[in-house]
């Protein structure tokens, strides 16, 4: 017998398959765990966010785990060589300080403010997206007040007619003076999960049908251009990376992710601090990440974008200026 109710996968395992699409090798193992982990480990926290300041409000949420103590494939945000998973980043897209998210029960988006300080005159633009990336649904939602420490429902999306199996939802959060706060995508099936609550346990609830997200197998190619610079900022080195899809591009970028490496052929750069990663972007869009980093004389490192449609690219770095020292 296992030593553990949680010694086997087999439930990810099943549900991953019957979700996106039976495994075919490892790495596309790989980009599907790496896929699902991002959605559900967000989905755990927005769910909490979403109900903060409700009626009946969440009281807490218990996340297990951050790391392992040894090395592992499962249950982490980071792994033991420090390396950021698809999950510490669906955790860190949650936790944003201002955030605008979906939620899958309601199908409402929802504003959440961990700060302290209320927000005024916020603006919201909602997307519907199909597989090919026609907008379906788009609606802006401006002036809206947000209170310190609270959460509030601004829109409930529709379901538009003629959506792909697989359809896209795009979230942007905005500033009064339209400087960008937060953005969000999600991957939906029009076929949801179908649970057995009746027959749920304390660990498990049975799946009767699974959300049918295999078109996502299907994208086309997608074509990302990526500008990287380097700064030295005393001990740290801070790498800036823009990723733009062409207007030319004839598909989404879905999860696009960044690793820096000090050389060619060396390992990935860990610890890394990233303000965002595992990105999506259409055709025109454009996002800027920075990573921060253990600095390290005399080398020359490159960039290492990958993503679920587009096959792993090396860009080199272009060193700027060191960061001006100010005294206090």
């Amino acid at each position: 017998a296992d030593w553990s109710t949680f010694a086997s996968i087999a439930p990810f395992d099943t549900a991953l398959a019957k979700r996106y699409g039976a495994p075919k090798n490892l790495a596309d193992y790989v980009a599907k765990a790496q896929l699902e982990n991002y959605d559900n480990v967000r989905a755990q926290f927005e769910a909490y966010n979403a109900h903060r300041d409700a009626a009946n409000p969440s009281t807490g949420v218990i996340y297990w785990m951050l790391n392992n103590a040894w090395p592992s494939l499962h249950w982490h945000l980071y792994d033991y060589f420090m390396n950021p998973a698809g999950a510490y980043f669906g955790a860190k897209k949650a936790n944003e300080p201002l955030h605008i998210q979906y939620s899958y029960d309601t199908r409402d988006v929802v504003l959440v403010n961990q700060t302290l300080t209320g927000e005024h005159g916020l603006q919201a633009r909602l997307r519907v997206r199909n597989l090919d990336g026609s907008v379906r649904y788009e609606r802006r939602v401006q002036n809206i007040d947000l209170p310190g420490n609270g959460a509030r429902q601004v829109a409930t999306l529709p379901t538009p007619d003629g959506l792909s199996p697989t359809y896209f939802v795009e979230l942007e959060l905005a500033s009064a003076d339209a400087r960008p706060i937060s953005r969000n995508v999600y991957w939906l099936p029009t076929q949801p999960d179908q649970l057995d609550w009746a027959h749920s346990n304390w660990y498990l609830t049975p799946v009767t049908r699974y959300a049918d997200l295999t078109a996502l197998q299907s994208l086309p190619a997608a074509t990302s251009e990526v500008r990287a610079t380097l700064q030295h900022s005393g001990a740290e080195d801070v790498a800036t990376v823009t990723l733009t899809v062409p207007a030319s591009s004839t598909a989404v970028a879905l999860f696009q992710h960044v690793s820096i490496r000090r050389s060619a052929d060396a390992d990935a750069v860990v610890p890394i601090l990233w303000s965002d990663n595992d990105v999506t972007l259409w055709p025109g869009e454009s996002v800027t990440l920075t990573a921060r980093y253990a600095g390290q004389a005399n080398t020359t490192p490159v960039v290492e974008v990958s993503g679920w449609n587009a096959p792993a690219r090396s860009y080199p770095v272009v060193a700027q200026p060191a960061a001006q020292e100010h005294s206090h």
